[in-house]
């Protein structure tokens, strides 16, 4: 057998296997539904968002959704057909991949071994989320890269390529910056000329987001601002970027470790380095903005691009020739087996504990996303005389739809999950969530104080009850809010999202609404702590033995937490004595004028008694700027907590 044929016959044949564990792990998730029933409203000519009435955008990928889009105008069925265009696509990626890029028969066992064993990246080739296409165009602007000729016909499409990444999914740009920042600086033609046709190759994302300003009325989609707009402290997203890591570690430790090995080898290795070093770099930032933002609920979500550059970065700066390297691929080989066989469930395994991981979802955890839905929406899992997928969430919906055809007066509707049920419902509900992923008034208040907050899940239920007459608002059209600056803020955002689209008016307040200008209208404090307790220095400034006994002394509060309100000649103090319910952890947040200027951690004790005595010394800054209150927040679970006293001394 001539050696192009052989090494033919092991692409088809990893190809093969690839795609039966592909498509023996295929799922879809609840958020997939959500773009789907944007896309059914779009094919019926309905508008490109989730409710009819409301222009909002909230899909993060574009690009994903216009390629659904063909298919389901013809089908008009949301599972198969989602799952065939991504594994489609995923089987279009893995073959360019292996014959295009990798090539030579022992670098595709390579990367064919670490595909396949990433259950990061066999979970997320279904799904229905974006990442097949986000991990095509990377396999495409790679094989570019490494042909890179220095011509500007050669760097526009490079930055078309991009371009396209960003319409899938904007903040996956990071990987291509590097490389395109590289390349326009060893481009034969003048660095002006050559800039303006890098911006030429981004027309596909400038257009784009004219349109979602004009139509939408922002640059960005709906859940930018309802899942960035947390009110947290820096500190507890870079906890919770940290804990998405340390979860791809314990669940899929192949992929991460390749990943950073990848990387490690790039930069150390000395082949290629025109190409390694611009595409590490990428995959290093991308990396830290995972970690900036806090990650995901969904594990190894985030990794799967990744993982994929690494595989090509391996390619590119590992020696080119077995003969002469063996025992450095088979360590290699036996390493990737090692790592992917040794996971919790490796990727051959598809059974699946669904209780413990809802479990694990309700506390708050980062957890396995397929486990989570594959017993009820794995491809393997259907069941023949019902239709897919056998879901009660998709009842649920049915059960809305039937419920809305036979009551006109049931036209708005709240869900936990609002992707399949809100899809199944059908176009006549009004579907708002208690996150604010469609819902463009909910998206830009803060999320409610919660210290066991799950990345994602950033929750307003409570926020909801504060806004009476907001049922209504969203019932009739009409704003019946009670809040008279929500209602003047909740105004513009009516007009951006309801108004006629090419009117002067509405245009003024898009303006003003994304240049913030709006903002002062949103009491961030009232929203964030919704049911928080305010009270004078003067009721608990006396001493009192401790440990103390609750009683009518003892000021009781709830997880918002209790305000003091702070008199003009203890602004300024340096000391605080505090005593408040033990063996749990609280947050001291000094405020002037509204501004948070400082905080001070009270740290759980092992003592017993009710309340005991803490003294601190407040931090200077805080002390020479000043404060005018004082927010005790718990960071520990319970409906009540218990302050004895508190005194501040100069």
């Amino acid at each position: 057998m001539k050696k192009k044929n052989q090494r033919n016959l092991l692409i088809i044949i990893c190809l093969t296997f690839l795609m039966i564990f592909v498509i023996r792990r295929a799922w879809m998730s609840d958020d997939a539904y959500i773009t789907l029933r944007t896309i059914d409203n779009f094919v019926n000519g309905l508008g490109l968002s989730w409710n009819i009435n409301e222009r909002v955008q909230n899909f993060t990928h574009p690009l994903w959704l216009f390629l659904i889009t063909l298919p389901y105008a013809f089908s008009h069925e949301p599972y198969f057909t989602t799952l065939f265009m991504a594994i489609l696509v995923t089987l279009v990626t893995c073959g360019i991949l292996f014959w295009v890029i990798l090539k030579a028969e022992h670098k595709v066992i390579t990367g064919f071994l670490i595909l396949i064993l990433s259950n990061a990246f066999i979970d997320f080739s279904t799904s229905g989320l974006e990442n097949p296409l986000s991990h095509l165009l990377l396999v495409i602007f790679c094989l570019l890269l490494i042909h890179a000729p220095k011509t500007n016909r050669h760097i526009f499409w490079m930055s078309f390529v991009a371009s396209l990444a960003g319409l899938t999914r904007m903040d996956t740009l990071l990987f291509y910056f590097p490389a395109l920042v590289w390349v326009w600086w060893q481009a034969e033609d003048t660095k002006w000329k050559t800039l303006l046709v890098g911006v030429l190759g981004q027309l596909p994302l400038l257009c784009w987001e004219i349109f979602s300003l004009i139509y939408y009325g922002f640059p960005f989609p709906n859940t930018y601002y309802a899942k960035l707009n947390t009110g947290l402290p820096a500190h507890e997203i870079y906890r919770s970027g940290l804990d998405y890591y340390f979860s791809s570690l314990q669940l899929d430790p192949l992929t991460l470790i390749i990943i950073v090995s990848s990387i490690l080898i790039a930069f150390v290795s000395t082949r290629n380095r025109n190409k390694t070093y611009p595409l590490a770099i990428g995959v290093l930032l991308y990396l830290v903005y995972i970690f900036r933002i806090g990650g995901d609920f969904m594990s190894g979500r985030f990794f799967t691009m990744p993982l994929v550059a690494a595989v090509i970065l391996f390619s590119l700066a590992l020696p080119g020739k077995l003969s002469k390297n063996k025992p450095a691929y088979a360590l290699i080989w036996v390493s990737v087996l090692v790592l992917g066989l040794t996971a919790p469930k490796p990727t051959y395994d598809i059974t699946v504990d669904q209780e413990a991981v809802k479990e694990q979802a309700e506390s708050g955890k980062i957890i396995s996303e397929r486990e989570y839905y594959f017993a009820q929406t794995g491809l393997v899992n259907q069941i023949r005389t019902e239709d897919a997928p056998y879901f009660e969430w998709r009842y649920m919906g049915e059960s809305y739809r039937w419920e809305a055809q036979n009551n006109p007066d049931f036209k708005v509707a709240r869900a936990q999950t609002i992707g399949m049920i809100g899809y199944y419902a059908g176009p006549e509900i009004h579907f708002y969530d208690r996150v604010g992923l469609a819902d463009p008034l909910l998206a830009r208040l803060p999320a409610e104080f919660n210290p066991y907050w799950r990345v994602g899940h950033l929750d307003r239920s409570r926020v909801l009850i504060e806004l009476e007459g907001y049922n209504d608002t969203v019932l009739t059209g009409e704003n019946q809010l009670t809040d008279s600056n929500l209602r003047t803020y909740y105004d513009y955002l009516a007009l951006i999202t309801r108004g006629r689209i090419f009117s002067g008016e509405r245009f003024r307040a898009i303006y003003h609404m994304n240049l913030g200008h709006f903002d002062y209208l949103i009491e961030a404090f009232k929203y964030r702590y919704p049911e928080v307790k305010y009270i004078a220095y003067g009721k608990v400034n006396d001493y009192q033995e401790t440990p103390l006994v609750i009683d009518k002394n003892t000021q009781r509060f709830k997880k918002d937490g209790l305000v003091i309100n702070i008199p003009a000649d203890k602004q300024h103090a340096a000391d605080l004595e505090i005593a408040v319910q033990n063996n749990l952890k609280y947050e001291l947040h000094y405020y002037k004028q509204g501004e948070l200027v400082g905080r001070q951690v009270i740290s759980k004790t092992d003592t017993s008694g009710i309340n005991l005595p803490y003294h601190l010394d407040i931090p200077r800054k805080i002390t020479e700027q000043g404060f005018d209150q004082i927010h005790i927040l718990p960071y520990s679970r319970g409906e009540y907590f218990y302050l004895g006293y508190l005194i501040l001394d100069e």
